[in-house]
């Protein structure tokens, strides 16, 4: 398969469920509509987080993540129905700081737990 690099855009990286990096999008296996929605999904973020350009925060990054627009396709996923896809965890990094912000399970519903790099 390879690695691929995801480079920042104007100082904001964003990145949902799909292979972002061009030599490796053969080897996608999301199928329409799902490679779209997180496209989408990951779209809205990054619009999200422009919009807060010079205010961005961790735990502003955080509620983004809560997101419920576009449902059921939403950045914040729960399951529709048995066997859907759906948000299992969400990820927050501020490398200048050290650290990153897991949550576990969707992030409507989790906690924020805060390792060192």
């Amino acid at each position: 398969m390879g690695v691929g690099l995801i480079e920042a855009k104007d100082g904001v990286l964003v990145h949902a469920n799909h292979i972002d990096s061009p030599g490796l999008a053969v080897g996608e296996t999301y199928a329409e509509p799902e490679r779209n929605a997180s496209q989408r999904r990951q779209e809205r973020m990054r619009g999200m987080l422009e919009a807060e350009r010079g205010r961005l925060t961790a735990p502003l990054a955080v509620r983004c993540l809560m997101d419920h627009a576009n449902y059921p396709r939403s950045i914040c996923r729960h399951a529709s129905f048995a066997g859907d896809l759906q948000t299992t965890a969400a990820l927050v990094v501020e490398p200048a700081a050290g650290v990153f912000h897991v949550i576990r399970g969707q992030p409507c519903r989790g906690w924020t737990a805060t390792y060192s790099l």
